[in-house]
């Protein structure tokens, strides 16, 4: 790969690209895992019928 040349600033910038995208995965995954481990996930009401009648009366 000589020929490609990457200036300092562009392998700052690739890494920082990388450290940001890995942080937002792994703060993303811990939310999942945080909120199924405490009950989260069961509090969400899934009746789609009673939303649906609800916003048709708006």
């Amino acid at each position: 790969m000589d020929f490609i040349n990457i200036s300092t600033n562009g392998i700052v910038a690739i890494s920082i690209c990388i450290i940001v995208s890995l942080l937002l995965g792994f703060g993303l995954m811990g939310l999942a895992f945080f909120s199924s481990r405490f009950g989260f996930d069961e509090q969400v009401n899934h009746d789609l019928e009673s939303l649906l009648e609800k916003h048709k009366k708006l």
